[in-house]
């Protein structure tokens, strides 16, 4: 059901973006488009599903259209409000106690080790059969290995509707914790070979056209630069 107002989420993408852009204040479209992202979240907890589908699905929606630089630039301030409030209360569910039962760190090294293999497995495989070679294929499956806060969230969920307890809480906070902290190193290294990643070598498109602008000076040059990349 999620991926129908998915698909139906990137199909009218333009039409919700020209909607937006209506608006004379443009401090309203970000306003609006949480409003929205809310709205959606709403329905789909209503529907059975759960709120975050929702929230992504009009996420990525508007990630199609030109106003996604001006919705991020407006919501960075809400990101850092929330981003660490929803970690602090993840953490706060743990139990501690049941966490470092001896009984709970050996399943948890089964745990984070078929987490592990599933990631690396699964994604290299589709990798490989889509021209990227061994090394290719092995650079995506490890950097697809670290959970994040949809693994929360899920956890969290079926904590708080009693689907899952306590323990199966704190392996699954173990099971993001470790392989957030330990993927990195692995892949800094892996990203730091210089090895050929594909099996065959794509060609450019030769319709590319390159578009030169002539500054009037060198500090004209920089200062433009200086706006369209960020330090």
């Amino acid at each position: 059901m999620w991926g129908v107002f998915t698909f139906l989420g990137i199909r009218y993408a333009n039409q919700i973006g020209g909607v937006l852009k209506r608006l004379t204040d443009r401090n309203m479209i970000p306003m609006i488009a949480l409003a929205l992202a809310f709205f959606i979240a709403g329905i789909f907890e209503k529907a059975g599903l759960a709120m975050i589908i929702g929230a992504y699905v009009m996420g990525l929606s508007l990630s199609k259209t030109d106003l996604s630089f001006l919705i991020q630039e407006k919501l960075d301030s809400v990101q850092r409000l929330f981003v660490p409030v929803f970690f602090c209360v993840m953490g706060m569910l743990i139990n501690v106690q049941e966490l470092l039962s001896p009984l709970i760190l050996k399943f948890g090294v089964i745990y984070i080790g078929a987490a592990v293999l599933g990631k690396v497995v699964g994604c290299s495989l589709p990798a490989f059969f889509l021209n990227f070679n061994r090394y290719g294929a092995l650079r995506i499956g490890v950097g697809m290995v670290p959970r994040g806060e949809v693994a929360l969230i899920i956890a969290g969920i079926g904590l708080s509707t009693g689907i899952i307890d306590d323990k199966i809480f704190g392996l699954a906070i173990m099971m993001t914790f470790v392989t957030t902290l330990l993927t990195p190193p692995f892949f800094d290294r892996l990203l730091s070979v210089e090895r050929r990643v594909l099996r065959k070598k794509i060609e450019a498109d030769k319709d590319q056209t390159a578009v030169c602008f002539k500054m009037p000076n060198a500090e004209t040059a920089v200062l433009l630069l200086s706006l369209l990349i960020p330090a």
